[in-house]
C-alpha cells in the first residue's frame, strides 16, 4: 500500500463516525476510492513480479523457479486428529483404520 492510500484510508475512518446523509455518502465515495486503488496497487505489484520472472526466464537464471515458489499462495496445514467413539485421541495407524 502507498502513502496515498494510507492517507485516504484516515479520511475515510472520519467520515465513518459521521450520521449525516452528507457524511455517509463521502463515506461510501471514500470506501469505493481505496478498493479500486488497492486492487490496482496489487495487479502492478502482480504485474512487476511477472515482468521479472520473465527477465529471469530469458537469461535462463535459476532465480525463476525461487521466484515462481514465492508468488504461490501458502496454504496452512491444519492437522485434524482422529477420535474414536469414546473421545480418546487415537495414535497408530491401526487404530485409524479402524
Amino acid at each position: 500500500m502507498s502513502v496515498h492510500i494510507l492517507s485516504k484510508m484516515e479520511e475515510r475512518r472520519k467520515y465513518k463516525v459521521l450520521s449525516t446523509e452528507k457524511g455517509q455518502k463521502k463515506y461510501k465515495e471514500l470506501k469505493q476510492l481505496i478498493q479500486r486503488l488497492c486492487r490496482e496497487a496489487k495487479n502492478k505489484d502482480f504485474d512487476d513480479k511477472c515482468k521479472e520472472i520473465e527477465l529471469l526466464d530469458k537469461a535462463h537464471s535459476q532465480l525463476v523457479y525461487k521466484k515462481i515458489k514465492d508468488l504461490q499462495p501458502r496454504s496452512n496445514r491444519v492437522q485434524q486428529i482422529i477420535k474414536d467413539k469414546y473421545g480418546k485421541s487415537v495414535t497408530t495407524k491401526e487404530e485409524a483404520l479402524k
